[in-house]
């Protein structure tokens, strides 16, 4: 057991009679054991099932099911689902199995709706809840799947106040065994912190149907009260299941809250929901995230949008996100910069990178890098680059500038790079530096 939780919701399989009661204590017995999540659970079902061949697996959708308490699952799913939670003495598997049996028995000769009948007492109590929605309505004993149905036939104000009421994991129980579409709507007239917290109690498939059918802004709303560790768990399964809500939802958060989920993503998840998302929530995301993330971010965009975000950041962070960056993405990103930006930017990383990057660079943003570095370090570059390259670039700057270039290299490479420039560019520069005797 992760922590610690009350001892009403602690599961009793004996009080079982019908497959409502035998999914309202599956959930008690998940929560009861540290509410590990239905992917978990999966997994753990599967490291069973490599040691013993005829375990059954437990898809997720299909524990899901189990603790709804609207089918009968089968007897293997129920063993899956409890071994799953840790349940490993074979007696207490065994009231499990019986659990089931009594469930299966009602569910054949009794009601056909697969929910308990409510006692007298029962709806005596509810009777003084539905006037007086400050009283919660009892979640323990079989009644609870009941009060899900009960819950979702009430007007949907008066019963998301019954909700708010409750302890937070019992009402997260009762919303986890109620439709969907009618849980949505009851979450989104709570109070957006309670609502929240009830969320974040439920396994992420459960809360992701519950959401799906709130508008966008509305699930933003809610993000904005769970922390950003709880979202980032909730995107990356959303965005297996249906990533252009996921992306949808993004891209209606703040920008800074988007970030800091973002943050808290896997780099390349990251990166792929970035595609998707207005430049504002990009921008700020990769201001904000770590180098590894921020790059990947940038990689994974087109180079237009890479390109665009990079000019929106203050001139340090783009310097160091292009360090950090492979050598042809970052001249791909700079060739759709205009050629003055591109040359600040080059002029600032170390020469190894500058060398490296140049020659991808569109002869306008290579001749904007030489003009903008100072005569040695335009040297320093050149003298890396092979002398035809060196040559093409140096015949294209003013003359000048080519002078003040030359004039730093040694006798060697100057006469090379003057060896491979066009006759024409030559010739200038000969010419000047007559001239230049002479004065």
């Amino acid at each position: 057991m992760t922590e610690a939780v009350s001892s009403d919701l602690e599961p009793h399989p004996e009080a079982v009679n019908t497959v409502s009661d035998l999914g309202q204590q599956l959930r008690r017995l998940r929560v009861w054991m540290g509410r590990p999540s239905l992917r978990a659970l999966e997994e753990e079902a599967r490291k069973i099932r490599k040691n013993e061949t005829a375990f059954l697996a437990l898809p997720r959708s299909t524990a899901a099911d189990a603790e709804r308490g609207r089918h009968l699952p089968r007897l293997e799913s129920v063993e899956a689902f409890v071994r799953a939670c840790g349940v490993s003495d074979l007696a207490e598997v065994e009231r499990w199995k019986m659990a089931w049996r009594r469930a299966a028995t009602q569910s054949t000769t009794g009601s056909s709706t697969g929910f308990a009948p409510t006692s007298s007492a029962g709806r005596r109590h509810s009777a003084v809840s539905d006037s007086d929605p400050s009283r919660a309505i009892p979640t323990n004993s079989s009644a609870g799947f009941s009060i899900a149905d009960r819950l979702a036939a009430m007007p949907v104000r008066a019963a998301a106040d019954q909700l708010a009421a409750m302890p937070v994991l019992e009402a997260a129980m009762v919303l986890a065994s109620m439709d969907s579409t009618a849980a949505a709507r009851r979450l989104k007239a709570m109070p957006p912190e309670k609502a929240a917290a009830m969320l974040s109690e439920m396994d992420e498939s459960l809360v992701l149907q519950r959401l799906r059918p709130l508008e966008a802004s509305a699930v933003a709303t809610l993000f904005g009260h769970m922390s950003p560790l709880r979202v980032a768990e909730l995107m990356a399964e959303a965005n297996d299941l249906a990533s252009d809500w996921a992306s949808t939802v993004l891209s209606v958060m703040p920008a800074e809250q988007a970030a800091t989920v973002l943050a808290e993503l896997p780099a390349q998840q990251a990166a792929a929901f970035s595609i998707a998302i207005p430049a504002e929530q990009a921008t700020a995301a990769i201001m904000e995230l770590p180098a590894e993330q921020a790059v990947a971010m940038l990689t994974a965009m087109p180079t237009e949008q890479a390109a665009a975000a990079l000019t929106e950041l203050p001139a340090q962070r783009a310097i160091a996100l292009l360090g950090v960056m492979q050598n042809r993405q970052a001249a791909m990103v700079l060739a759709k910069l205009p050629a003055q930006q591109t040359a600040i930017l080059v002029a600032a990383l170390p020469t190894a990178q500058a060398v490296a990057t140049l020659p991808d660079l569109p002869a306008e943003q290579a001749m904007a890098v030489l003009a903008k570095l100072p005569a040695p370090r335009a040297m320093a570059v050149l003298k890396e680059l092979p002398t035809e390259q060196a040559a093409t670039l140096l015949a294209e700057l003013p003359t000048q500038r080519a002078m003040a270039v030359l004039a730093v290299m040694s006798t060697e490479q100057a006469a090379a790079v003057l060896g491979q420039m066009p006759h024409e560019a030559r010739e200038l520069i000969r010419d000047e530096l007559r001239a230049h005797k002479h004065r």
